[in-house]
């Protein structure tokens, strides 16, 4: 049995959307510039795309992986690193 993680960062699904939206009315902002701001948290300047969150899955669950073990891939531009 293989067992490996995988750490999303922020990926552009619907519930980081509704999270922004919920941070945009607090603060009494738009959307936009709660998602601008996120952003620049994160080196590679954006939110993921869930397909690129998904490569990862596949790539893990794929016979080309059978060596990897007790891994966790953290798929967050790179944001984690930043710290």
């Amino acid at each position: 049995m293989r067992v490996n993680t995988i750490s999303p960062g922020k990926i552009l699904t619907n519930r980081v959307q509704t999270l922004d939206e919920i941070k945009a009315e607090k603060y009494n902002t738009s959307i936009e510039k709660v998602r601008q701001q996120s952003e620049t948290t994160i080196p590679l300047g954006r939110y993921g795309k869930p397909e690129e969150f998904a490569n990862v899955v596949v790539l893990l669950a794929s016979s080309v992986s059978h060596y990897v073990n007790g891994s966790n891939v953290v798929v967050d531009g790179g944001q984690v690193q930043s710290y």
